[in-house]
């Protein structure tokens, strides 16, 4: 959601993060934060650089063959006559942003008598909200050729026969701007979330 007030622009975030693996709960239990086990695919290209990111639904296999159809598939191709810049998000409140992060509670799981996972027993049910410091010494900016579901597919990414991209309810069917950024060593820091009162 975007919001301007008097020149002022607020941006308010929520994150859902695919991860490979949900051996660190600390994302669920500290910023509400739930994760989803997913594979992962990343394909580096030349001659123009680009790299080709794809994210699969989680298998009992971590392999990934040519019938798995991914959620997810983007090629980045960042800025060659552009020089890599240091970049901060200390600067947004001189810039007239507010990159603040909420995130609604994350009630724990009920287990109905079976065996649930750590990462679902935990959670939270207040509202959290902080502000994410991220810091990269190489950024510029990048393409970014998101590819749509092809195929005949239906909004929700259902009867995705032949597609290339099949969303079936892994994420919802977005139209993301042509220009993203190219971090190269980024580090993210999460502040100990502040409790909002509803």
């Amino acid at each position: 959601m975007v919001r301007t007030v008097t020149n002022y622009i607020r941006l308010i975030f929520k994150i859902n993060k695919f991860v490979s693996t949900t051996c660190n709960i600390s994302g669920r239990i500290n910023w509400n934060i739930p994760k989803h086990l997913a594979r992962f695919s990343f394909e580096r290209f030349s001659s123009p650089n680009r790299l080709k990111v794809q994210v699969f639904p989680p298998s009992s296999s971590p392999t990934i063959t040519e019938i798995d159809k991914p959620f997810f598939s983007a090629t980045l191709q960042p800025f060659s006559y552009i020089p890599a810049l240091p970049f901060s998000t200390k600067i947004s409140p001189w810039i007239g942003l507010d990159a603040t992060l909420t995130q609604p509670p994350l009630l724990p799981q009920e287990d109905e008598g079976k065996e649930l996972a750590p990462e679902l027993r935990s959670g939270s049910v207040e509202w959290l909200q902080m502000i994410p410091l991220v810091e990269c010494s190489k950024t510029r900016g990048c393409w970014v050729d998101y590819e749509q579901p092809q195929s005949g597919l239906s909004p929700d990414g259902n009867d995705g026969n032949g597609a290339g991209v099949q969303n079936q309810g892994w994420f919802p069917t977005v139209r993301p701007y042509r220009i993203g950024m190219w971090l190269e060593g980024a580090e993210i820091t999460a502040d100990i979330p502040k409790v909002l009162k509803t």
